[in-house]
């Protein structure tokens, strides 16, 4: 009778470690996902439970806005170039700094924010696009509600 329970106990046991460990390497796995931006696109995709074709649309349209960004940063970088021999001078050109915080406004931000959620709703059905907002509006929360330095850095344009 004690063997029996010996044995049991150890099966409950070795059960409960499996469990756990399974546990571990999915959860390590997730946050290795997590700190890429395709693994958070993977991480986003498989959460709205993507069709074939609309992780293909998905897919299409991560590329096109990946370009749309490299592109705009390759834009900027002349005028970014410029920006650090201006505030350099003694006395900068007032008018180029207040061209360059025109040119590079959040207001600009918000607008290709804008046009990608437009594009993302686009191709989610109304269950999906009801999930994708609460999740993109539960991830902004949690930056403005951490310290900067714990805070995701902010989207690139």
């Amino acid at each position: 009778m004690k063997t029996r329970i010996i044995i049991l106990l150890l099966a409950t046991s070795i059960a409960f470690n499996i469990f756990f460990a399974m546990g571990y390497y999915e959860a390590k796995e997730y946050i290795q996902l997590s700190n890429s931006y395709e693994g958070r696109s993977k991480i986003f995709a498989d959460k709205l439970r993507l069709s074939e074709e609309q992780q293909a649309e998905f897919a299409q349209l991560q590329k096109e806005m990946s370009e749309k960004r490299a592109q705009q940063r390759e834009n900027n970088l002349e005028l970014y170039d410029k920006f650090w021999q201006e505030i350099l001078k003694d006395e900068p050109d007032q008018e180029f700094l207040e061209e360059f915080v025109a040119t590079t406004s959040s207001s600009n931000v918000r607008q290709n924010f804008v046009e990608r959620m437009q594009s993302l709703m686009k191709i989610l059905n109304p269950e999906q696009r009801e999930l994708a907002v609460e999740m993109i509006k539960s991830r902004f929360q949690s930056n403005v509600t951490k310290p900067q330095s714990e805070a995701s850095p902010p989207p690139q344009q």
